[in-house]
């Protein structure tokens, strides 16, 4: 199950991904985000637990981040394993997406 927590005051929502980051989570993780009513928000996604990340939610990380406007800051990744940062790698999406190593 994906955990949401949302900072109201300072636009932030952050995202405890699970184990397996694939089809099955993404309706769950799109429904989360749709109660985002800013596009000032900025997404806070904490991969510490995940091991798994599959193209169809590549996909739709993309598309979160055409959603809230292409900017540097609107998604944050954080506390990804060394498979994750590899796949953001050759998938060409690590700058695009750079991973921070703490939250």
């Amino acid at each position: 199950m994906i955990q949401l927590k949302e900072n109201i005051i300072n636009f932030e929502v952050v995202v405890h991904a699970e184990k397996n980051f694939s089809q099955k989570t993404i309706c769950t993780f799109l429904e989360a985000f749709s109660t985002i009513n800013s596009k000032d928000a900025q997404c806070i996604i904490n991969l510490a637990k995940t091991e798994y990340i599959n193209s169809s939610a590549l996909g739709m990380l993309v598309n979160l981040k055409q959603y809230l406007g292409n900017n540097q800051s609107a998604i944050r990744f954080v506390n990804a394993n060394s498979y994750i940062k590899k796949l953001f790698k050759s998938a060409n999406l690590d700058s695009a997406f750079p991973i921070e190593y703490q939250y």
